[in-house]
């Protein structure tokens, strides 16, 4: 998968804000299946995509792998690839993204 196979299905879907974190943690998620076939199908290769291509960050004290593209951060809650069923994103100028690792530590 390449960058541009990323962008098409990130922007084919139909976000969801979460109603329940709009107060304390604004985003917005896909659910896998509620995706169509094609999509449903490429649900995987994307979340093995942000975990390769992404960095660990600590947010409300738990680690995840983050994907930044165009202004939003993307990530899952750390399931397997196969039992992943909720992709993530938010907004990056709501959230400040601390890491810690071989290239150094801060925040962005």
């Amino acid at each position: 998968m390449e960058k541009k196979d990323f962008a098409e299905f990130i922007n084919r879907q139909n976000w969801i804000f979460a109603k329940t974190y709009a107060d304390r943690a604004p985003h917005e998620y896909i659910v896998k299946d509620k995706l169509d076939k094609n999509d449903m199908s490429e649900f995987p290769k994307i979340v093995t995509y942000i975990r390769h291509f992404g960095f660990p960050a600590i947010f409300w004290g738990e680690e995840h792998i983050y994907y930044y593209y165009e202004g939003y951060y993307y990530w899952t809650m750390g399931d397997s690839v196969e039992e992943t069923i909720i992709l993530n994103r938010c907004n990056y100028k709501l959230y400040e993204m601390c890491y810690s690792g071989k290239g150094g530590e801060g925040c962005l």
